[in-house]
């Protein structure tokens, strides 16, 4: 998520050809790892738990999707540019990359305790 808010900083400031090369390597890379978060959900909550919490988070996902080209295109055509935009998506750039540095590997369940006395 770091790239992507790179790659969305190097749109708003770098003018010309530059900026869009730019955009386009630092996108890249952040689709690149994006896989790595998937492989982060199954390590961390399991197999079990996998498919579940993948289905949930692709929802959201993929409403996110269907939003943010209609949201782009409205904004652009009001304002002729797509500023409004890149400067609304950087913060949750940010956000997400933040979060992402935070995240640490939950501990493992606890063991059942045997019950005392062979019960």
């Amino acid at each position: 998520m770091g790239a992507a808010a790179l790659a969305t900083l190097a749109m708003l400031t770098i003018d010309g050809n530059v900026a869009v090369y730019m955009f386009v390597v630092l996108m890249a890379v952040e689709q690149g790892t994006s896989s790595l978060n998937w492989v982060s959900l199954g390590n961390f909550f399991g197999r079990s738990s996998f498919a579940t919490l993948m289905g949930l988070i692709s929802v959201v996902f993929n409403i996110g999707m269907l939003i943010t080209p209609i949201y782009a295109g409205v904004v652009f055509d009001r304002t002729d540019s797509y500023s409004v935009v890149l400067v609304s998506f950087l913060p949750i750039y940010l956000m997400a990359g933040i979060f992402f540095l935070m995240t640490r590997k939950p501990p493992p369940p606890a063991l059942p305790r045997e019950m005392a006395f062979g019960r």
